[in-house]
C-alpha cells in the first residue's frame, strides 16, 4: 500500500510538470482577424484558438490547442465575395506555461518546443527572441511603457512597444494585440501577423479594439503634449493632464461604440470627467484638437 501512494504521489507530480503557471485554463479561447491578399484575391479569416485535453511531449504535459477557422475569399478587384473555406477543429500543437511567466509551444512535427511569449518584462526590457516577435529582434524591441487592463478582476499588464504606423503590443498572460501564434505577431509591420480582437477565460472577456493600435502609446505627440489620465482603473472621476494646446475636447465612447460623455478640455491643461453614471466596464476616451488630430486611450469603470 505504501508503495501504491508513493506511485500515486510520483504520478500526480509528473503529470503537472509544464502547467505550473496560473495564467491559462481548459477555457481559455483566444478570437483574432487575420486579413492579407496575393493581388488577385483579399482572404479575411477569423480564428478561434481553443484548448480541448491534455497530451504528454517528452513527459512533459501540454494543453491540446486546437482552432477552427472562417477563410472569406473575395476578388482583390472588385471586392466580390467568391467563397468561404471552413476548418474546423484543427490541431496547432501543444501549449504550456510555466511558474516563471513563459508560454511554450510544441508545433506539430517538431522536435522540441519554442519559447512564444516571455511576460517577464519591464520598462526599458528588450524582447527575448520569441517566436512571436520573430524577425524582430534586430536591433530587439524594448517596452517603452506598461498599463494596466482587466480581466474580470483580474489586472493584465498591457505592455506598450515603441510606436509605429502599425503599433502592436503585448498583454500579460493573453499574448500579443498582433495575433496568438502567428510567427511575427509583435512585429510592427503590416504583413506580420493578424489582429486579436478578443480572449475569454471562464465568464470573464477582454475585447481588444482596433488590433491594439487603440490602447497603445501615443505615436504623434511629443513629450510636452504626452497625456496622463489617472486614476485608471477608478470608481468614480478620471483626470486628463495634458498641454492645454494639444487637444480641447473629449469623447467618452462605451465598448458597443455608444458614445456616452463629450466635453471640452479646461484651458488649464488638467480636466476632471466624471464616470459616476456610467456602468463598469471598458471605455475608450478620444481627445480631438480643432485640426482634426486625435488621440484614444482605453479606460476602465470598477
Amino acid at each position: 500500500m505504501k508503495y501504491f501512494f508513493t506511485f500515486l504521489l510520483f504520478f500526480s507530480v509528473f503529470i503537472s510538470k509544464g502547467q505550473s503557471g496560473n495564467y491559462i485554463d481548459s477555457t481559455s479561447t483566444w478570437y483574432e482577424f487575420f486579413g492579407a491578399s496575393d493581388g488577385i484575391n483579399i482572404y479575411k479569416d477569423n480564428n478561434r484558438y481553443f484548448i480541448e485535453g491534455d497530451t504528454t511531449i517528452s513527459g512533459t504535459v501540454y494543453y491540446k490547442l486546437y482552432w477552427d477557422k472562417l477563410d472569406s475569399i473575395f476578388d482583390a478587384f472588385t471586392d466580390t465575395f467568391l467563397l468561404v473555406n471552413f476548418y474546423q477543429h484543427v490541431y496547432q500543437g501543444g501549449l504550456r506555461e510555466d511558474s516563471l511567466k513563459r508560454f511554450y509551444l510544441y508545433y506539430p512535427g517538431q522536435s522540441s518546443e519554442s519559447l512564444l511569449f516571455d511576460f517577464n518584462l519591464n520598462v526599458g526590457s528588450a524582447l527575448p527572441n520569441m517566436i512571436s516577435n520573430y524577425g524582430c529582434v534586430n536591433p530587439p524591441y524594448v517596452i517603452q511603457s506598461i498599463d494596466t487592463m482587466y480581466l474580470g478582476s483580474t489586472i493584465v499588464k498591457h505592455y506598450n512597444l515603441p510606436p509605429s504606423i502599425f503599433n502592436k503590443s503585448l498583454y500579460e498572460g493573453i499574448g500579443a494585440s498582433g495575433g496568438f501564434i502567428w510567427q511575427g505577431s509583435l512585429c510592427t509591420m503590416f504583413e506580420s501577423g493578424a489582429c486579436l480582437i478578443a480572449y475569454k477565460k471562464g465568464s470573464d472577456s477582454l475585447f481588444i479594439n482596433n488590433c491594439g493600435q487603440a490602447i497603445t502609446a501615443l505615436a504623434e505627440t511629443s513629450k510636452e503634449e504626452e497625456v496622463k489620465i489617472y486614476p485608471n482603473p477608478t470608481h468614480d472621476e478620471i483626470r486628463v493632464q495634458i498641454s492645454p494646446e494639444a487637444f480641447n475636447a473629449y469623447r467618452v465612447i462605451d465598448d458597443k461604440g455608444v458614445e456616452q460623455l463629450r466635453g471640452e478640455i479646461d484651458a488649464i491643461g488638467l480636466t476632471i470627467i466624471s464616470l459616476r453614471e456610467l456602468k463598469s466596464g471598458h471605455y475608450t476616451i478620444t481627445l480631438k484638437n480643432l485640426s482634426g488630430r486625435e488621440s484614444t486611450r482605453k479606460i476602465v469603470k470598477m
